[in-house]
């Protein structure tokens, strides 16, 4: 019984000291931000800690945390903090049950990871064509197609689709011709052009069964 006793008595030791370092750190945290003039990234980092450590404590707080980080990193032109800052709104306005504007804060975090990927594809595509790395560059350059897909820029995603299997076709990559040649079919359906996309789906068919007949 005096084990079990300890052992219950550990337990909300634990319990205690966890909370009691969560509330410094927050406390750290809250003091940093209201006693710094700074108006950088490190300021955005810090409000966007804040945001979700209060998440758990005092959700008006936390509100107010990830609104100034959202609008920081906005006039900062810091896309990482501003999507961070879109997660923390989206997760505290759901707890909130405000789930309207949770969406459109997902839907914000959604968009503009799909921009930040999207610029990170094609420095990676344009450092690995200067290096004569066509394979590489072929497979950015049909990732940027199929963001694009997915943002409905048809004929963006139409041009690094048709750039891409260029690419793969000089290198004999005809996976990879496959794969960009799908996402130029599904810009064709979606544009209405069904008669084009059946063609196209066909060539698809065709390259993915000669792949498989040969192994």
């Amino acid at each position: 019984m005096k084990i079990i006793g300890l052992l219950i008595l550990a337990f909300f030791m634990q319990l205690i000291c966890f909370e009691v370092i969560a509330s410094s750190y927050t406390d750290s945290l809250e003091n940093l931000i209201n006693t710094s003039d700074r108006a950088d990234a490190n300021r955005v980092k810090w409000l966007n800690l804040l945001a979700a450590e209060l998440t758990n404590e005092d959700l008006p707080k936390a509100l107010h945390y990830a609104e100034e980080a959202k609008s920081l990193s906005v006039v900062l032109d810091d896309d990482l903090g501003t999507l961070d800052a879109f997660s923390n709104l989206a997760w505290i306005l759901h707890t909130m049950s405000d789930d309207e504007k949770a969406n459109l804060m997902a839907d914000s975090a959604i968009l503009l990871s799909t921009e930040i990927g999207l610029d990170f594809y094609l420095k990676g595509a344009r450092i690995a064509e200067e290096n004569e790395m066509w394979n590489t560059a072929a497979g950015l350059i049909g990732n940027t197609g199929s963001l694009h897909y997915l943002l409905r820029n048809h004929d963006e995603a139409l041009k690094y689709a048709t750039k891409a299997v260029e690419l793969f076709k000089k290198v004999g990559n005809r996976k990879g011709v496959g794969g960009s040649t799908t996402t130029i079919g599904n810009v064709k359906y979606r544009q209405g052009k069904y008669q084009e996309a059946l063609d196209t789906f066909l060539n698809v068919l065709k390259i993915r069964e000669d792949l498989v007949r040969e192994g």
